[in-house]
């Protein structure tokens, strides 16, 4: 073997694997378990990492780190070319797929997990970490491994292109990700998943083989790909087209034209330059097909990744004539029957989040689902657990209960909620359930329940569903807990749409109660996609990962846990925030810490950290942009660097009340401000235009959804639909909802009202 067999990118993988550890986990990470985490399997594969490179001395190893630019590549003959290391090259891809074979499934840290700077510690999968070396390997050595394994391969690939199922197509990925055959079935998967409208991830797909933006060393790539990276490049070009990133896309296109001007190839059924192919596809798109306003609203942050911001067609008009309908929204009230508006912070009434689909509005409680006409506000049902024998679910909401968070999700026909007592803690019984309804025929008088799931465990502990469940691909994942002693043992299980349980893996182990008082935590935790995977944030130490198809666990990051309180002893501000995931990065903001964790999606390593904030909602990421709200106002980080771009305002506090909504280039956030409750915050990063915000003043502060073209306001007391001109119709009759109808009258106006100034979110203050 020849050292010009070599890249460098082998030589600075290699070293970099050499390096012991530097720092060992403080007591407070140690305290936060992972189930699948192996310290002898790391040890393993640190030895076999050292075979490669004998150079044991982390002071020679990080000083070559430092020097490899400026060596000449026969520095490193000796090294690369004796017999024996001849030898090992030759044996490495064999070590590789046994370790996968029998420790694939563990997470590891290694040395390199160490925070430099931050406190996020975190921990891969070895079966992850042995493809990313077998992909560093000089090609002479990786075809030796892929002569063993190419045979399996070939007939994934071949099974996955005659039934156009994805099923093999992922094995074969996952698996044997450095086959020959893997970059094929990479693409192919990123090709279904394009055709099905999934364009997320797709572009997931398509960036293990030639991502549009330039990745660390470290990053998983496919080797020695031989598919035009040109054509892989303009697909995702296109994803961003589809998804209504438009800008991202054209920035991306002019990049694009830089790196092949003279690309050709068969793309969206033409024939010529990329580059031009591309650039008719996204003015077409522009023109022509602009994002359809019915797309609905399926869960908490729109979609599965909770990061639908490229919203279209909110405008300014849509609300000037006053709502379509509203109707009071169900008592926070412990016995249930008070009919007053519940008297307690307005924080704690901004309880509901709604979904629109299937062209109802759909709410829940913790024992009860309402679904109403999108454009009448006529109830369609309204569907009770006592009703159905669920009979220990609590009548009302625990008075206790300072932020009461009621989610639920959809796909087209049906809908998936959480039901049960709030509270979770040592000393709590109470049963909680997965309920599946039918959304279809919604005026038609119907059983409605198509089956329901009780958590359970297989011990005597008592098991908690957490939050509403998150539906993806015909499956629905939540996650499940239970209280052991004072620590909180949380696994994600995955059912079909029957309700048949297709798997279920342990995740963390937490000391949530160890050092708090001998309360409850009643809120429930969110799970996010995030380029194949099912992201749970514990909010008490631990952000997990697993395969979202076989339930693998893929990463870990274990952290400092504070507890619930913040710096002065007060309850911590945070609301829901379940993980945001956006362009291969799943960002995190833990109700236990003041840290923003910015974390590589695939990997699991922490790419950056920010601290010193109380979030309050993370609202998406937009235009490059992770826009949050704090207890304080609004801040913009940017989501490459975590560099903090601005804060707003720049003097006081603004604090929230409501999850606002990230509308194309506007935020409409609801707001404390008695006088002016609703600002709209421009996200251009120039030529802002101008705007006058008392045309908000009719809009009630609260959780906003905006799905199928109407903008649904959850406020404090009353659910509230915005619908276009051509879909309004006519109110109810008086004997439907006399609610709605005493609450009908116009919206008040204000004459000579001065015109503020809009806040241009990018710009120098």
């Amino acid at each position: 073997m020849t050292p010009q067999r070599l890249c460098w990118r082998h030589l600075v993988a290699l070293v970099l694997i050499a390096a012991p550890a530097r720092a060992q986990e403080p007591a407070a990470v140690q305290r936060i378990v992972l189930p699948n985490l192996d310290s002898q399997v790391a040890a393993r594969l640190i030895a076999l990492d050292r075979r490669l490179n004998p150079m044991h001395s982390d002071t020679l190893a990080v000083s070559t780190v430092g020097q490899i630019a400026a060596l000449p590549l026969n520095a490193f003959t000796p090294i690369l070319t004796d017999a024996r290391n001849q030898e090992i090259w030759e044996q490495m891809p064999d070590e590789y797929a046994r370790l996968m074979q029998e420790s694939g499934d563990a997470l590891v840290t290694l040395p390199g997990a160490a925070p430099v700077r931050g406190v996020g510690w975190a921990s891969e999968q070895v079966r992850r970490l042995c493809h990313q070396r077998l992909a560093a390997l000089p090609k002479a050595s990786l075809e030796l491994y892929r002569r063993r394994v190419d045979a399996e391969a070939r007939a994934l690939l071949e099974q996955g292109r005659h039934t156009r199922s994805p099923i093999p197509l992922r094995k074969l990925a996952n698996e044997l990700f450095c086959s020959t055959h893997g970059e094929q079935a990479i693409d192919l998967l990123g090709d279904l998943a394009f055709e099905q409208g999934r364009f997320d991830e797709a572009s997931h797909w398509w960036r293990l083989l030639a991502p549009l933006e330039s990745t660390g060393s470290t990053r998983l790539l496919f080797p020695h790909p031989q598919l035009d990276p040109a054509r892989i490049r303009a697909k995702q070009i296109l994803a961003l087209t589809f998804q209504n990133r438009r800008d991202e896309a054209q920035a991306a296109l002019v990049k694009f034209r830089q790196m092949y001007p003279t690309a050709r190839g068969k793309l969206a059924g033409q024939d010529g330059l990329l580059a031009e192919i591309v650039q008719k596809t996204h003015t077409a798109f522009t023109k022509e097909h602009t994002r359809s306003d019915e797309e609905p609203w399926t869960t908490f942050g729109g979609d599965v990744t909770r990061n639908r911001v490229d919203v279209r067609g909110v405008s300014w008009d849509l609300w000037e004539d006053g709502p379509a309908w509203r109707v009071p929204l169900p008592s926070l009230h412990a016995d249930g029957k008070d009919a007053l508006p519940d008297r307690g912070p307005a924080t704690r009434r901004a309880a509901f989040h709604p979904i629109i689909v299937n062209n109802q509005v759909v709410i829940a409680d913790q024992r009860s689902v309402i679904s109403y006409d999108l454009t009448t506000g006529r109830e369609n049902f309204h569907y009770h657990s006592k009703a159905v024998g669920l009979a220990d679910l609590p009548p009302g909401v625990d008075v206790k209960a300072k932020m009461p968070r009621f989610t639920l999700t959809a796909d087209h026909e049906r809908a998936y909620v959480r039901l049960g007592r709030l509270g979770i803690g040592p000393k709590n019984d109470a049963a909680s359930y997965l309920v599946c309804l039918d959304l279809t025929e919604p005026g038609v008088d119907k059983k409605r329940e198509l089956w329901q799931v009780r958590a359970s465990a297989a011990d005597e502990a008592q098991a908690f569903f957490e939050g509403a469940p998150l539906v993806y691909d015909d499956r629905v994942y939540s996650a499940v807990s239970k209280v052991v002693g004072r620590r909180v043992l949380t696994s994600i299980a995955c059912y079909d749409v029957r309700g048949r349980r297709r798997w279920m893996q342990e995740v963390c182990d937490c000391p949530e109660f160890e050092d708090g008082e001998n309360g409850m935590r009643r809120r429930q935790h969110l799970l996010t996609w995030a380029a194949g995977q099912i992201v749970y944030a514990s909010h008490a130490g631990a952000i997990v990962a697993v395969d979202a198809w076989t339930g693998q666990p893929t990463w870990g990051v274990r952290y400092p846990s504070r507890g619930p309180l913040v710096q002065d002893h007060e309850p911590s501000p945070r609301d829901l925030a379940p993980a945001l995931s956006a362009d291969g990065r799943v960002f995190v903001a833990p109700l236990d810490s003041d840290h923003i964790f910015c974390i590589d999606a695939l990997s699991g390593r922490v790419l950056w950290e920010v601290e010193g904030v109380e979030v309050v909602h993370l609202l998406g990421v937009t235009r490059g942009e992770l826009i949050a709200t704090t207890r304080h106002g609004l801040l913009s980080i940017d989501a490459a660097s975590g560099h903090i771009e601005r804060m707003q305002p720049t003097e006081g506090r603004l604090p929230s009340l409501g999850r606002g909504l990230i509308a194309d280039d506007w935020l409409l956030w609801p707001t404390q401000d008695p006088k002016q409750p609703y600002r709209a915050v421009s996200l251009r990063e120039k030529d802002a235009p101008i705007f006058d915000p008392s045309r908000l003043h009719t809009l009630p502060v609260g959780n906003l959804a905006f799905g199928q073209g109407c903008l649904v306001i959850a406020g404090l007391d009353e659910l509230v639909v915005y619908a276009p001109a051509h879909k309004a119709r006519r109110l109810p009759p008086p004997d439907v909802r006399p609610e709605a109808r005493m609450q009908q009258s116009p919206p008040l106006r204000l004459r000579n009202s001065p015109v503020l100034m809009v806040w241009d979110f990018l710009s120098s203050p």
